[in-house]
């Protein structure tokens, strides 16, 4: 008897639905995580260890890993929330939050109900957490289908482009003292929102290493400067550091941007960015503490261009 028969002659009797989410990142590959029921209650939560796969298996490999994790789902009993206990699946990618996993992971779930496996892609929600999508079903595949299409079934979902244009980047918006609205994608979920930080700023983002380095992306109501010039940024920005090195100073033309100001400090580097607000400047402001690593480095100017980039400043 075959692995798909042995299964589907276990679960025949089954109560509890199976259930699995497949978790898939181009670069990092597969997450197979089964689901059980919390003790004492209709919540679902995902069992310890769960199965990974590299992202150039076979679909027929990954049909055969999806049904194993069914059969684990079938059987598991209810768990306590103390066996749960410092259990976080979506670590073993190297992802410390779950917000910022879900940005990086597709998903897909699939359970087995009324003799048929029901396969759904979900998209991410606002807060972090992933979703079913309104209005489509999934696909329905009889309990005899072959590890080759199961698994296919699964591939196809995760690779569905126009899924994938529901679950665009998010963005945030603020009205600024001139009426205009500032518009912008928001930085990963390493930066944490600070709000206005209860300082002279519209919104404040920061990105707090586990050394506590820290990293800061703010949107300045009133920077203190005297005027907006080389010297006057250069001045106040020494009252703040002390002692400033590397100084820069330029203005731009074929930017969104009208100028960029940078320094080095003995705390790390600063540089703002300032765009036109009607006949005023908006200083985005951005600060780089030491202690970060090259890749943490790396990760972080990469949220600054992308946030820069994106910046829209409308009536």
């Amino acid at each position: 008897m075959g692995f798909l028969e042995k299964y589907l002659r276990k679960n025949s009797q089954s109560v509890k639905p199976a259930m699995v989410h497949i978790y898939y990142n181009s670069q990092w590959g597969y997450i197979v995580a089964s689901s059980t029921k919390l003790q004492d209650s209709v919540m679902n939560v995902t069992m310890e260890p769960v199965l990974t796969e590299k992202n150039d298996i076979t679909p027929s490999q990954l049909g055969k890993t999806v049904l194993e994790g069914l059969e684990k789902s079938g059987k598991a009993e209810p768990v306590g929330r103390e066996e749960l206990k410092g259990f976080h699946f979506w670590q073993i990618s190297g992802i410390k939050g779950f917000a910022a996993f879900s940005k990086r992971f597709k998903c897909v779930e699939v359970t087995e109900n009324e003799n048929v496996l029901k396969v759904q892609r979900m998209i991410r929600d606002s807060d972090g957490g992933y979703i079913w999508i309104k209005n489509n079903p999934g696909v329905e595949l009889p309990l005899s289908t072959s590890y080759e299409q199961i698994g296919q079934t699964v591939w196809n979902l995760l690779h569905d482009e126009e899924t994938d244009s529901q679950n665009e980047e998010q963005t945030a918006s603020f009205q600024t003292l001139n009426a205009n609205t500032v518009a912008y994608q928001l930085p990963s979920d390493d930066f944490v929102d600070r709000g206005d930080g209860h300082t002279d700023a519209y919104q404040i983002y920061e990105y707090e290493s586990e050394e506590g380095s820290h990293s800061l992306i703010a949107f300045m109501i009133d920077n203190g400067y005297s005027e907006v010039s080389s010297q006057g940024i250069k001045k106040r920005w020494e009252q703040i550091c002390g002692n400033v090195e590397e100084y820069r100073f330029e203005e731009q033309e074929n930017t969104l941007y009208k100028v960029m100001a940078s320094a080095r400090t003995k705390q790390g580097d600063v540089r703002s960015y300032f765009f036109q607000d009607g006949e005023d400047l908006l200083e985005v402001f951005v600060e780089i503490n030491n202690g970060f690593s090259a890749e943490q480095r790396e990760k972080i100017e990469k949220e600054v261009k992308r946030v820069m980039d994106s910046i829209t400043i409308t009536q």
